[in-house]
């Protein structure tokens, strides 16, 4: 099935801002967006664990990563695996 043009511009209008964008460009540099705490760091090694896969950071910010590790160490609940 295909779609017209202008039926996509309408698709993209609709959902438009209902994910954020992994990146976003400042006046800083490039910003990547953590999926945890839901805000933008700069996107360096400083701020993101490095990954072999994908865009190479990994989803979650170094201080998020942290933090979910010490959460474990004290005892909290594992996520479960989707099905």
């Amino acid at each position: 099935m295909t779609l017209c043009i202008e039926t996509r511009g309408d698709l993209r209008k609709l959902f438009a801002g209902v994910r954020p964008r992994k990146y976003k460009d400042t006046e800083e540099g490039k910003e990547r967006y953590c999926c945890r705490c839901k805000d933008y760091w700069p996107a360096t090694l400083e701020f993101w664990w490095p990954l072999n896969r994908g865009d190479g950071f990994h989803s979650w910010c170094k201080a998020c990563c942290e933090e979910r590790t010490k959460e474990l160490k004290a005892g909290a609940p594992r996520m479960k695996r989707r099905a």
